[in-house]
């Protein structure tokens, strides 16, 4: 272990040892430092050599005050999309699990943190919302983004389908195949088979004579 006496000028984490300081009250050897951030304070041999002492203090307060805004989150839009991200693609009772976890859409692990996840997309702008830019890969900063309810709406998987799709999804309903079968076939989900089905989007799409 480095000795007391040769503590002069060596740097440990942010601050760098200058002088001998008077002694604790204790006996044990202390240092005159000087931080990165310009204060000058003293702090024992042995925590700055066992790396206890790294700052005179400021080190400290980042990262509590990191831990703070990251905590101050948990309330809005941002940490219930990392939520409800994490939910879809891992709880099989989540009513959407079919269309994420289940058809092998996965989070990038680095995620598993919410401060890794505000770290590499930001906080969501007012409005937005996470969308993946390519549906069949999964969730990672390459392929996610902030989107409006708009361009969500263009990327769905549903909006991908063509006239064709449509007119065979309601033919296969007019012969009663459950939607749930037609939903799988499609990669889309039920409630998109169903809306077809009952006309309530692609009205002009007639189903093929059978």
């Amino acid at each position: 272990m480095t000795k007391a006496s040769e503590l002069s000028g060596k740097r440990f984490g942010r601050t760098v040892a200058i002088s001998r300081a008077s002694n604790s009250s204790s006996g044990k050897a202390r240092w005159n430092c000087v931080c990165d951030c310009g204060k000058s304070h003293i702090s024992q041999a042995n925590s700055l050599v066992s790396g206890k002492a790294q700052s005179c203090g400021c080190l400290h307060l980042e990262i509590t005050g990191n831990k703070h805004r990251i905590h101050g989150l948990s309330n809005t839009s941002t940490y219930r999309a990392w939520s409800g991200m994490k939910d879809r693609c891992s709880n099989i009772n989540n009513s959407h699990f079919a269309y994420y976890g289940g058809r092998g859409i996965t989070i990038d692990q680095r995620w598993a943190k919410f401060e890794n996840f505000v770290a590499d997309m930001g906080e969501a702008p007012k409005g937005y919302s996470i969308d993946r830019i390519d549906n069949d890969m999964g969730y990672n900063r390459a392929n996610c983004r902030w989107a409006t309810p708009t361009t969500q709406s263009r990327n769905r998987r549903c909006a991908k389908l063509s006239q064709d799709d449509a007119s065979l999804i309601k033919t296969l309903r007019g012969l009663g195949v459950p939607q749930s079968s037609i939903a799988s076939m499609f990669s889309v989900s039920k409630s998109t088979v169903k809306d077809i089905g009952s006309c309530r989007t692609w009205k002009d799409v007639s189903p093929i004579p059978v």
